[in-house]
């Protein structure tokens, strides 16, 4: 049985404020906080791959952790802001690592919870997507069999 840590990305600069392209935008110090205790509640883990979405925000959120761990942060773009929530979990639930963290965005991880809750492996009810909070996914044989919410550090 394999571990993915689904990550939505930390506190990130306001939308309607940035002028920048989106992609660009990074976290505020409040996230980079959250980022730092990320990595300081997941870094005994045994995470042996670190993901992120493109973003930057994203990429800041699992750096911390990437470095604790001694890992590079591989970006995947089927976990970018807008990608289709299916494509981003047959992705995570076909990963060979025994446990990896992957950081994306609330659409994508309210996508995935939605698609978790159509098979039962969580109620519709139990759905939370608060920044900075995880969704540890149990996988066996390329299908999550629990997801457990964790709150953001």
């Amino acid at each position: 049985m394999s571990r993915v840590y689904l990550v939505r990305h930390a506190i990130a600069e306001e939308r309607e404020r940035w002028t920048a392209p989106d992609s660009e935008r990074p976290l505020t110090a409040a996230g980079n906080e959250q980022a730092t205790r990320l990595a300081e509640q997941f870094g005994g883990e045994g995470i042996g791959s670190v993901l992120s979405s493109p973003s930057v925000r994203c990429v800041q959120t699992v750096q911390p952790l990437a470095t604790r761990l001694g890992l590079p942060v591989t970006r995947a773009p089927v976990l970018a802001e807008g990608s289709e929530p299916g494509a981003a979990l047959r992705f995570l639930a076909g990963a060979e690592a025994k446990a990896l963290a992957a950081c994306t965005h609330g659409d994508v991880i309210q996508g995935v919870l939605w698609l978790l809750a159509r098979d039962g492996v969580l109620g519709e009810r139990d759905i939370k997507l608060k920044k900075a909070s995880t969704w540890l996914m149990r996988i066996d044989n390329g299908r999550v069999r629990s997801a457990r919410y964790l709150p953001p550090p």
